[in-house]
Parts: C-alpha cells; structure tokens; sequence
C-alpha cells in the first residue's frame, strides 16, 4: 500500500436481502465476500461501496471471507473488519432481524487465523467474557475459521468440515421475488508457489436472474500472489466449466523477469499466459509493483509505468487492468467490454498532470 495503490482487496456483492435491514429499505445488492483483507480494507469500503448502500449495514450481510496467505498486504484489514462487524452488532438493538444473521466464516492460512485470535482476544473465534452472568462466565462467537487444507472435502478435520457444511447451506433470498437460494456452489483452494501456505481460488458463485426465474453460476478464480502456476491451470481445467473471469497478479513488466522469479510473482506476459491456457472468458489483471504509478498502452516500458500490451494475448482476451475502486458487474454483457474500459482507464491515469497554480 502506498499513497499511489491500495492494498489486496475485493468485495463481491450478490443480489440479496441483507438480513439486517427491513425489507422496505432493502437494496438489490448486499455484501457477501471478501477476498483477501488487506490494511485499509474497511477504509476502501466506506469510500468505493455503492453509494446507496450502509457501510455498518452491509458488514452485517458479510458471510466469507477468503485470505490467500499471509502477508500484510493481504490479511492486515482482517482483524478491524472482523471487530466493526461486532461492534455494529453490539451498537444495534438486540431485536428478531439480528437474531438471524449470521457470523462470518474465515479461510486463512494457520498463522493468520492465530493472529486473528490474539489482536481480538479470542480462541478460535470465540470470546470468553469476564462478565459473570447468574456466576458463571459466558462465551460469545466472533467468526467460524478453517484452514484451507482442513475446509477441503477430503479433510478429517471436523471443525472444518463443519465450517464447509454451514458456508455450503447457507441460503440468501431475493429482494423482489422472495426466493431463496444457496449462492456458494464450490470453492477450492489450489496451492500455489509464493510464501508457505498460500493458494489461489476457484469459487462457483449462484444468482438469481429474477427475469427468467433462474438460478445462474459464475465462475471466479483468484490467483492470490504467485508464479506462474500449473496447479491452478490443471485446477481449473478440471473443474466443470471455465472461470468467466480471472483475477491474476502482474507484479511486474516483462523486462523484469529475473526479478519475478526472485520474488515469485508473475510478469504481464506471464499472466496472460496463464490465462490463455487456463481459457477464462475475461482477465482483470491485479497487484501491481509500486514501482509502476501508472499503466501504459503503449508498446515501450519504463521505471515509471508498466505495460499492457506486451503481448499479442490482449487483442484475443477481454481484459482490464485492477485501479482501487474499480467496480465491475459480472454479466456477460459488461465483461465483454473490459477491453473499452481498460482503454478508458488508461487515457484517464495517464492523463498529464496539472500545473501547480504559483
């Protein structure tokens, strides 16, 4: 994060009745995901969410959330949103709507859920109060946590195969047409070469189309910080369909190759690579370095702006390039057009600066 670029953060939003509000002032969206967590997340969400949605409204509608591994960047909003999440539901009268909402999962590497546990003083997301209620102490629940590995179906962990039995059965119903739904599908969690313990995401995500009545997947896959990996590519064309969009680290331009492998990230090229073999329908290219405050469109590199069009991929791929703030509707029709706006977006940040009034 630096004054330049925020820190790894999305938000999805579903077409949902968030469970704490009435349903006269029900929105058509609510906030259900959030992939990877990093510093300033709950900051980004005040000031990028739509508009006519309640912050403190949509963190009580807020049901997973999936950390790749665990570095700062990814993880350090965790604990702050985790707390305002409570604190918004300690703030608020005890009434029959909150009774009905549901604590977050989380799905974090080992490390991150104990540093969960220690900055809001729980134990596997429960808090031991040192208030005596008729003499004896009570317990109340923060979040349900599982570790990748212990939230995969062949796990014998118990605890995480109760986490996936909630997170599977959990319904959500829409706002117009009161029909319910189950809206995660399948999420896995495929190793990939970074840090220890980190993974990209494969998740099939259900809405309901009210037009048509029908309940639609869309597919999602996060690389999370990597190489470029073949176990995501083999993950991917396994699985039953196609991601219809892609969401992978470019870390750096492709003169910086050695560095890459260094650090093990990918270059431009080599995400694009990734995503040619793995066949997704659309690309947002993610995480860039620091060291590129702005994108280029055009076909020379520098210290100052990372390239995009270093590969003749991107005339074959809808693609866009990630900038904070960005909000994407995950229809066919808007994906179709990530190209125009990556175009937009480009002419826009390379905009030459304005001249400092004397």
């Amino acid at each position: 994060p630096s004054a330049l670029r925020g820190s790894s953060a999305y938000a999805l939003f579903l077409p949902f009745c968030n469970p704490a509000v009435s349903t006269s002032n029900n929105n058509t969206l609510s906030l259900f995901a959030l992939i990877d967590c990093g510093e300033g997340c709950l900051t980004s969400l005040a000031q990028y969410m739509p508009q006519s949605l309640c912050l403190n409204q949509s963190l009580l509608s807020l049901k997973l959330i999936w950390i790749s591994h665990a570095h700062l960047d990814h993880y350090g909003g965790l604990a702050t949103i985790i707390k305002a999440i409570d604190d918004t539901r300690t703030s608020r009268e005890k009434s029959d709507i909150l009774s009905f909402v549901e604590k977050p999962i989380v799905i974090a590497p080992l490390v991150v859920l104990q540093y969960l546990d220690e900055c809001l003083g729980c134990v596997n997301g429960m808090v031991v109060s040192s208030v005596n209620q008729g003499g004896r102490n009570f317990s109340y629940r923060l979040f349900y946590a599982a570790t990748h590995n212990d939230f995969q179906r062949n796990s014998d962990n118990k605890c995480g195969n109760a986490v996936q039995d909630m997170l599977y059965a959990y319904e959500v119903r829409h706002c117009k047409t009161q029909r319910s739904w189950r809206p995660v599908g399948s999420l896995k969690s495929i190793p990939v070469e970074h840090c220890s313990h980190a993974y990209a995401l494969i998740i099939d995500v259900r809405y309901l189309d009210y037009e048509c009545g029908n309940v639609n997947t869309f597919c999602l896959c996060y690389s999370g910080d990597c190489r470029p990996s073949s176990n995501l590519v083999l993950a991917c064309t396994r699985h039953h369909r196609s991601p219809d969009l892609i969401i992978h680290e470019a870390t750096f331009d492709d003169t910086m190759r050695q560095e890459a492998i260094i650090k093990r990230h990918c270059t431009v090229s080599e995400a694009f690579e990734v995503v040619k073999k793995i066949g997704a329908k659309s690309c947002l290219l993610s995480h860039f370095s620091q060291r590129y405050p702005r994108t280029s469109d055009n076909n020379s590199s520098s210290n100052s702006s990372i390239n995009v069009s270093s590969t003749n991929l991107r005339s074959s791929l809808n693609f866009c390039s990630a900038v904070d703030g960005l909000f994407i509707p995950l229809t066919e029709t808007f994906l179709k057009s990530l190209s125009l706006l990556d175009m937009a977006i480009v002419s826009f940040v390379n905009l030459p600066d304005c001249p400092k009034k004397k």
